[in-house]
């Protein structure tokens, strides 16, 4: 349980920190691009996605009161307090992603709503079974929370595909959240 919760509010972390570059947005993880439509369509998505970096910061701020001393109650009760922001990050990814008109920025944000949604449903799911003290509920929780990497995988790989589709130059940031990913697996 701690391991999951750990590898998680690392990947809390490793959001907030991405989302956070450049004064809340995204941008700054992309270079100049010869299709001016397709920049233009990343660069709202990128200030689209700023709104979300308040609620991730918030998880950090959360996350970084997590000890190793902790029993299972109190990570129970920390991942419950985690929840709202969640909600709040759910509740702009699917509003962000119903006007989205540029049909592979809205399939990359699939991945992103797909990971949001992973992980809340997964926290609420854990935190039931604990209170129930149901086993089984609490495996399906940790297995729902495990599949948020894979979503958040997938997401970073469709945003560097587009980029290297539309020679959109990437940063660091980007290429650091790939590797939080890959060692999670």
């Amino acid at each position: 349980m701690k391991t999951i919760i750990k590898r998680s509010l690392t990947l809390i972390s490793v959001v907030a920190l991405t989302l956070s570059l450049s004064g809340c947005s995204v941008l700054g993880l992309f270079g100049m691009d010869k299709n001016i439509e397709k920049r233009q369509a990343l660069e709202d998505y990128g200030y689209s996605l700023g709104e979300d970096s308040i609620y991730w910061d918030s998880m950090q701020i959360t996350a970084n009161s997590f000890t190793d001393s902790m029993d299972i109650k109190e990570l129970t009760f920390a991942m419950k307090s985690l929840i709202p922001d969640l909600d709040k990050i759910l509740e702009n990814a699917k509003n962000r992603n119903a006007n989205i008109e540029d049909p592979e920025i809205k399939d990359i944000d699939d991945s992103y709503v797909a990971f949001v949604t992973s992980m809340r449903n997964g926290y609420q799911i854990v935190v039931e079974a604990v209170d129930e003290n149901d086993e089984k509920k609490f495996n399906t929780g940790v297995n729902q929370v495990m599949s948020c990497y894979d979503d958040a995988s997938e997401y970073v790989r469709k945003l560097k595909e587009f980029c290297e589709k539309y020679n959109i130059e990437t940063n660091e940031a980007l290429e650091r959240l790939e590797s939080k990913l890959e060692n999670f697996k």
